[in-house]
């Protein structure tokens, strides 16, 4: 083999192999925005329906987005301080958890749960189950 023909090799191995991320990042990735929608506290629907994922090549490769542009995401992920709006005090839908006010469908957020360790553990295994099998 000469080096013409290596670097034609290494180019498609490293095409497939980077398709191959994409496509197991889309599926796992659709799999952690449907546990995220699932864990989130549900009045009208709006925090749930608006978590979105996006999945691109970047700068460094592939990368996997999760988005929620509701203007009140950050306090149902950390809580309200106790005093200061939204939720002052708990209330008959919020509790009083670790000296912050959450929502009591998502005590201590959602996203913290959906992205532990073990899941992040368990999508590291994928990708390299994946790189592996690409090469194969």
């Amino acid at each position: 083999m000469d080096i013409n023909e290596l670097k034609y090799y290494l180019n498609v191995s490293s095409k497939i192999c980077d398709n191959s991320i994409k496509l197991t990042l889309k599926n796992e990735s659709g799999e952690l925005l449907n546990e995220l929608k699932r864990l989130s506290p549900v009045d009208k629907g709006d925090y749930r329906d608006s978590w979105k994922n996006t999945v691109y090549n970047g700068s460094n490769g592939t990368k996997s987005e999760f988005t929620n542009d509701m203007v009140y995401g950050p306090v149902i992920e950390k809580g309200s301080i106790p005093g200061n709006k939204p939720w002052p005090n708990p209330g008959p839908k919020t509790i009083l958890s670790d000296g912050r006010i959450f929502s009591t469908q998502a005590i201590g957020g959602t996203i913290d749960k959906v992205f532990s360790n073990q899941k992040i553990n368990i999508l590291a295994n994928e990708l390299a189950k994946t790189i592996e099998g690409s090469f194969k």
